[in-house]
């Protein structure tokens, strides 16, 4: 995720016209993280469980 902020750093914030495209962009690419870690935490949660 910290990669993806740094490309859009060097990349996009010179030529972003509308900060709430950005700001959902950004957001929609958090929740894809979040899905991962959420996926990786209930394998977890299911292991300490048994």
């Amino acid at each position: 995720m910290l990669k993806g902020i740094e490309l859009l750093h060097d990349n996009y914030f010179n030529v972003i016209r509308r900060q709430p495209c950005a700001a959902h962009t950004l957001q929609l690419s958090v929740q894809e993280g979040l899905k991962q870690c959420r996926e990786i935490h209930c394998r977890i949660k299911n292991l300490q469980n048994f």
